[in-house]
Parts: C-alpha cells; sequence; structure tokens
C-alpha cells in the first residue's frame, strides 16, 4: 500500500469505502453468529482475515484519496463494529475475570497484590466470575492504575463481566477521538484516522474481550498529542506506564527532550504509583516480576535467543530474558541517541521502541499490537514518507496488527505450531530486514527526511518538536 494522502476531493464517491465497512461488518456479525468462538476457531480466524482483507482495501482507498472518506462514515463504522462485538461473549479470553475480580478484592480492603484469588481470605468472595479466574494461585501482575480500571469495572459489574467490555470500548472510543484531535492539531488529514477506527484488532480486543490496556493506549496517545506541554507530557506516560508496563521503553527517548525536570518526574510518579496498593500491605508488583522473568508465549526473537543459549542455560529462560532486556535498553539507547533516528518525531521514535520491545518480548499477546495502532496511524498521515519508514510500517507493522490473529487457533489445545509463528512473524521480519537494508544506505542529498509532512503541516506537527 503506496501511501499517499492526498487533499479532499468532495466529488469522489464514498460507494467503496461504505461497501469495505459493510464488508467488515458482515465479519463481526458472522463471528457473532459463531458463539463461543474456542468451538470455531479456524472459522473464527477466518472472518477475522476477510474483515482485516475489507480493511486494508478501505484504508487503501481512502489515504491515496481514491475516494471520499469523510468523517462521519469513519466514525459511523466505527461505532457499529463496536457496538456488535459487545453483544458478543468474551470466550476467547478469561483476563477480564480477573479483572472484576481483583477489583471486588479491593473494594473489600485486600490487596490483589498479596492475596492470590485462591487465597482463604477471599474465599467468600467466590462466585461465577471466580470460576473464571485464570492462574487462581498467582498474584495480580498488573500495575496501579490497571487496578483502579479493575475496581471501575467491578463497580458497574459486580457479578458478570460485562463492565470490562463496556469499559474498555468506552476507552477505544476515546482512543479514537484523542487520535482524531491529534492529527486535526498536527494538520494532519483526518483520512488516517480509519487505520485505527476501522481496524478489526482494536474492536475483537476490547469491545469483544475486554482487554485494560485500552487505557494505557489512551494514555500514550495523549502524551504524544501533549507532548509539547513536557511535564504533561511526562505525566500522562508515567500514568500510561502505571496502567500496563511496556511504555517505560518510551521514556529513554523522550527524556532528551523533556530535559531533567520532567524526567524525573515521570520516574517518581511511577514509583508513588504503588504506594497506596503498598499500604494495603504484601509486595508489589505483584506477580509482575514473576511473569517478566519466567513466562513466555508467541515470542520471535526470544525464542532465538533461547535457543541460542539452550546448550548453556537449558530450560531455564532467565538468562535469555536477561540478554533481550539489554538488548532492548541498547537498542532503545541507540534510538535516543543515534544522529538518523534523534531527530525522528517522538511519535515515531515511542513506534519504534514499543516495536522493538515486541519483538524482543518472551509473551506477545495479540491484544499487544495494538500499542502501536495510533502511532502507526499518525505515522502514516505524513507525505513522502522516507522508504525505510513506509517499508517497516506499510508492508511489516500494519499486517502484523492482523496475522497477529493467528495464535487463537492454538487455543484449543495450547499447542505451538511452527507454522503460525511463521505466517504470523514473516512478513514482519521480511520488510524490517528490507526496511533495514534502505535505512543502511549512504543518505542521498534528495532524500526526504521521515519528518516530512503535508504541505498544509506545520513544521513540528508532534507536540514535541522534530
Amino acid at each position: 500500500m503506496n501511501v499517499v494522502l492526498r487533499p479532499p476531493c468532495e466529488g469522489r464517491s464514498i460507494t467503496a469505502l461504505v461497501f469495505c465497512g459493510a464488508g467488515i461488518e458482515s465479519c463481526w456479525l458472522g463471528i457473532l453468529a459463531l458463539g463461543n468462538l474456542r468451538d470455531h476457531l479456524p472459522a473464527f480466524v477466518g472472518l477475522f482475515g476477510a474483515a482485516f482483507g475489507f480493511y486494508l482495501v478501505a484504508c487503501r482507498l481512502a489515504l491515496t484519496g481514491r475516494t471520499a472518506a469523510p468523517l462521519w462514515v469513519m466514525l459511523a463504522g466505527a461505532a457499529m463494529f463496536r457496538l456488535t462485538m459487545l453483544a458478543a461473549p468474551p470466550s476467547l479470553s478469561d483476563d477480564l475475570y480477573r479483572s472484576v475480580w481483583e477489583g471486588r478484592a479491593l473494594l473489600n480492603g485486600f490487596s490483589p497484590y498479596r492475596f492470590a484469588p485462591d487465597a482463604v481470605e477471599l474465599a467468600h468472595l467466590r462466585d461465577d466470575v471466580w470460576a473464571g479466574v485464570n492462574n487462581k494461585d498467582i498474584p495480580s501482575p498488573y500495575p496501579p492504575l490497571a487496578q483502579a480500571y479493575a475496581m471501575a469495572t467491578a463497580l458497574f459489574s459486580p457479578t458478570s463481566v460485562f463492565g470490562p467490555k463496556l469499559l474498555s470500548a468506552l476507552i477505544d472510543t476515546g482512543i479514537v477521538l484523542a487520535l482524531l484531535a491529534w492529527l486535526r492539531s498536527g494538520g494532519l488529514p483526518d483520512a488516517a484516522l480509519l487505520l485505527y477506527a476501522w481496524a478489526p484488532l482494536p474492536v475483537l480486543v476490547f469491545a469483544h474481550s475486554g482487554h485494560n490496556d485500552a487505557l494505557m493506549v489512551l494514555l500514550l496517545v495523549a502524551a504524544m498529542a501533549l507532548g509539547r506541554r513536557r511535564y504533561v507530557g511526562a505525566t500522562l506516560l508515567a500514568l500510561a506506564t502505571l496502567a500496563k508496563i511496556a511504555p517505560i521503553v518510551v521514556a529513554p527517548v523522550l527524556a532528551r527532550r523533556w530535559g531533567l525536570g520532567p524526567t524525573i518526574l515521570f520516574g517518581g510518579l511511577c514509583a508513588l504509583g504503588y504506594a497506596p496498593l503498598l499500604l494495603l500491605g504484601g509486595g508489589a508488583p505483584g506477580s509482575l516480576l514473576a511473569f517478566a522473568t519466567t513466562w513466555s508465549d508467541n515470542d520471535s526473537l526470544f525464542f532465538v535467543l533461547r535457543f541460542v543459549l539452550w546448550p548453556l542455560a537449558g530450560l531455564d529462560p532467565r538468562p535469555a530474558k536477561a540478554v533481550s532486556a539489554v538488548i532492548l535498553l541498547a537498542g532503545v539507547m541507540v534510538l535516543a541517541t543515534h544522529r538518523r533516528t534523534r531527530d525522528w518525531p517522538a511519535h515515531r521514535q515511542a513506534l519504534a521502541a514499543l516495536g522493538l520491545f515486541l519483538l524482543l518480548s518472551s509473551t506477545v499477546h495479540a491484544w499487544y499490537a495494538v500499542w502501536l495502532l495510533p502511532l502507526l496511524a499518525y505515522d502514516l498521515a505524513f507525505r513522502n514518507l522516507q522508504a525505510p519508514v513506509r517499508t517497516a510500517l506499510v508492508y511489516g507493522w500494519l499486517p502484523f496488527s492482523g496475522l497477529v490473529a493467528l495464535p487463537y487457533l492454538t487455543y484449543a489445545d495450547h499447542v505451538w505450531q511452527p507454522w503460525i509463528s511463521i505466517a504470523e512473524y514473516g512478513p514482519l521480519f521480511a520488510a524490517l530486514v528490507v526496511a533495514g537494508v534502505l535505512w543502511l544506505r549512504p543518505a542521498q542529498p534528495d532524500d526526504v527526511l521521515a519528518t516530512s509532512a503535508p504541505s498544509s503541516a506545520p513544521a513540528s506537527v508532534d507536540g514535541v518538536g522534530q
């Protein structure tokens, strides 16, 4: 998809775009009709793939100017998709059961960092929600702001899991509106909103499955959009980190822009965020450290590291975890200091840092890929992107946001299937290798910097300077 945003033209028909939207909705209705998706995994993945195909066509039509993309059409489609999946049972995830359970535990004065769901102290709270909780012997791995989200879901629906679905869908709608405001503040076309608003992945993981990552993504978008206000940006990124730990990798690339004061504020807020839960007793951050050092699922480069270190470490994943952490830190520092990346706009540095986090992570669930989508949408709103950036985004990360659904095929027996990993990660790594080769070429005088923007955009559209 060669993305070249053109000026709006009222005369262009919107018929093709509406047809794509109808195709996406028909796929969601098909998924809704399946009921329990774990009983129909191939059919579900097939319908999701068809929806993603319609989505890619819609993106191409809108972003290349081949058809009009009125804002009302984009927002109507986004609302319709999400409302449809709100009606579906969350059969692909049991995380929302833990969310409601931990929220109820907190409302009853028990720290989920100290008391695992099967703790005898919480026996009097057990019900159908408790029965659906995964890993009942493990305390919570979720950061403090995610616990506030859990309390909100428990207050709304203490005996069902509709609360997380509704709250995630509402926050996801907030992401759509925040991205629109961010695009407009940068003088960028509304058409880029389609890349997130109609993307199948957020609809699936938020409106359908109720994952709490929506809160982190909203705060991350807000941090990027308001980054010119350094202390506000640092505060919002700290809140995003307290909702999901991953945005911590973005802080080093932004610290150079922030300066000392906002950087200290970021660190202080992250530390203080755990204080209220520490007062309830038990250690913080619950099982987050155990999750980070022992669990693995759907990994890519981490799998390679474990294979290389097998003669020395055997089944112990901790050496590979340590090596991947060192590589991640080094990669983020390169992003922050290398002469060809240090002047990238902040949103692209954040996108690259989070992408590297996913590549090196030992656990990559489908909903993790949603972290990148708003940043990707914003970046593809620029005209004349440098070839390496365009290749990585259009042929790598964008297709990955659809292919990441393939591991759902293993939910029936939880047996790793090599072909799924190859199909899921192969196109991404191929695109990244090509982008790397293009990036390593000597810069030409007529190369367009990755900060090129539409003619209607100001010189600095990022909110934090170039």
